[in-house]
């Protein structure tokens, strides 16, 4: 029995670590987002958390390229280091684009209905979130059903 709750301690243990350490090197993620493709920005849009204004910047010589981030960032831009939130950024198709630090384990719908609200295109928003037209309906037979037991039971 002892060696079972032992067991059990560790496992408890390796499981739970990767969770709360941070991610060490820097890896930003660019999300694809289907609910953003018609939404259109101006050239210069970006929007971050304050704490990640010094880690947009200005693309140098000596800078590498990465790809998977240039498809969703400013041109002539990059990120240094890791971001701590969530950036809604345009890029050289002026379409909304969400980039997340690796370590923001929220949904990726969430993430691009967030996005979706920032840049202003909130047309598609509830369908992002998983909120369609079945839940709507589903609902209002709900409340009509609900509505019609009080009315029989008076």
């Amino acid at each position: 029995m002892e060696k079972f709750k032992i067991l059990i301690i560790y496992l408890g243990f390796s499981f739970s670590i990767p969770y709360l350490t941070s991610c060490v090197n820097g890896q930003n993620i660019c999300l694809t987002c289907e609910n953003l493709e018609s939404c259109t920005v101006n050239e210069t849009f970006v929007s971050n958390h304050e704490d990640d204004d010094n880690k947009i910047v200005l693309r140098g010589p000596q800078d590498e390229s990465d790809p998977k981030i240039d498809n969703c960032m400013i041109p002539n831009y990059t990120i240094k280091g890791q971001l701590t939130d969530l950036v809604c950024s345009t890029s050289h198709d002026n379409k909304c684009h969400a980039i997340r630090p690796e370590n923001k384990k929220a949904p990726t719908s969430q993430l691009c209905a967030e996005c979706g609200f920032i840049c202003g295109c909130t047309g598609n928003l509830l369908e992002s979130l998983g909120v369609g037209k079945g839940v709507v309906v589903n609902f209002i037979l709900i409340l009509s059903c609900l509505l019609a037991f009080f009315i029989l039971t008076i």
